[in-house]
């Protein structure tokens, strides 16, 4: 009997690097993560966005006797035998009309909030008559008496289910679905439904800096911001800078080692950067250097204390095709950690020692996604 979760698991069949594994894809979570981290063959896939076993009797043994509540999507007689010798309340539910039959037409829904899909909290939640409608974990959850007409616009919202064990059906919380459920039911008033709106845009709509050239400005950078939540704070500090309301753009002046903290800055708050400057300011190393250049480019921006420790992780990082993106921003702050506890054999450290960084990194006033990463 797997135990109940605040994300819903999904498990699936996926062909990555040349093996069947068995893909694992949640709503980031914390808690499932740190309980996955405990399986001693898993891996994250950039490619995927998700964690990964191998498609193995004994792993997903590994991971049943976590206890996570999940489903199994896309079955296939190769993949019961795997499955075989556990618990049926694992196995994903089918759709269902209102009236609780099975659906002719049912499929298994392509996104996340099967069997253990339930609102966390009362987030806008709103009355209508009998029908009930609530925002939460990035779903609208609709509960309606049976109504064909009501139903059938129901099923045209975007990744739409019947969950048979809230007897509700559930809605991925996108822009096109926030509107067609205000325009069916007017279910919000204008505060709520520009507040969930917001929160619908943190991950519908993620954070972006684009740095480009403008023809007629040579000694000038435009610099574009998009995405909710993005950072502007930290241009307010670059001197000379201009804001032009029209264009929506930045303009900062033309120097390579502005970008390259700017750069830094960014990637470290997981937001995009995407550089179509010259080659000369350009912070990304040219695609045609081979990884052991661009490790060797990497590693003389740290002192040569770090560069050890440092290159031990870029290796590992290599090879398991991590983008250098994602090297930079993981190298960074385990420079940070290093620096904290006082030495760069890691494989010295205690959990006491990663919960005191974390408490101090805590209360310097960080965002969540580096606390996160």
């Amino acid at each position: 009997m797997t135990l109940s979760c605040a994300s819903a698991i999904t498990l699936f069949p996926l062909h990555h690097r040349g093996r069947d594994v068995l893909g694992i894809a949640f709503d980031y979570d914390e808690d499932v993560i740190r309980k996955i981290k405990t399986l001693p063959e898993r891996k994250y896939s950039a490619t995927h966005k998700c964690w990964y076993i191998p498609r193995t009797r004994e792993a997903y043994r590994g991971f049943y006797e976590l206890g996570l509540s999940h489903v199994i999507k896309h079955k296939s007689a190769s993949l019961e035998n795997v499955l075989s010798g556990h618990a049926q309340d694992s196995l994903p539910v089918r759709h269902q009309s209102a009236k609780g039959n099975e659906d002719a037409h049912s499929r298994q829904s392509d996104s996340v909030g099967y069997r253990e899909a339930k609102p966390t909290s009362d987030i806008f939640s709103a009355k209508v008559g009998k029908i009930g409608v609530q925002f939460s974990k990035k779903h609208f959850f609709i509960s309606t008496p049976y109504d064909e007409g009501v139903i059938s616009r129901i099923r045209k919202l975007q990744r739409v289910w019947w969950n048979r064990d809230l007897r509700k059906w559930i809605a991925y919380g996108s822009y096109a679905n926030l509107q067609k459920i205000q325009e069916l039911f007017n279910c919000w008033t204008e505060d709520q439904f520009n507040q969930i709106r917001m929160l619908i845009g943190a991950y519908e709509n993620p954070k972006r800096v684009t740095f480009y050239r403008l023809p007629d400005k040579s000694n000038r950078i435009a610099v574009e911001l998009s995405g909710y939540g993005v950072d502007h704070q930290v241009l307010l500090r670059v001197s000379g800078r201009e804001y032009q309301k029209v264009h929506k753009r930045w303009l900062i002046p033309y120097d390579e080692e502005l970008v390259k903290r700017l750069t830094a800055y960014y990637v470290e708050r997981q937001t995009e950067v995407i550089n179509r400057l010259p080659s000369a300011v350009k912070e990304n190393t040219p695609s045609e250097l081979s990884n052991r250049d661009r490790q060797a480019r990497f590693l003389k921006r740290f002192k040569a204390s770090e560069r050890s420790l440092l290159t031990q992780i870029s290796d590992v990082m290599i090879q398991q095709r991590y983008s250098w993106q994602s090297i930079r921003s993981y190298c960074g702050v385990l420079v940070k950690f290093s620096s904290f506890i006082g030495t760069t054999s890691l494989h010295e450290c205690s959990m006491e020692d990663i919960q005191r960084f974390l408490t101090h990194m805590s209360k310097s006033n960080v965002s969540n996604s580096l606390l996160n990463t």
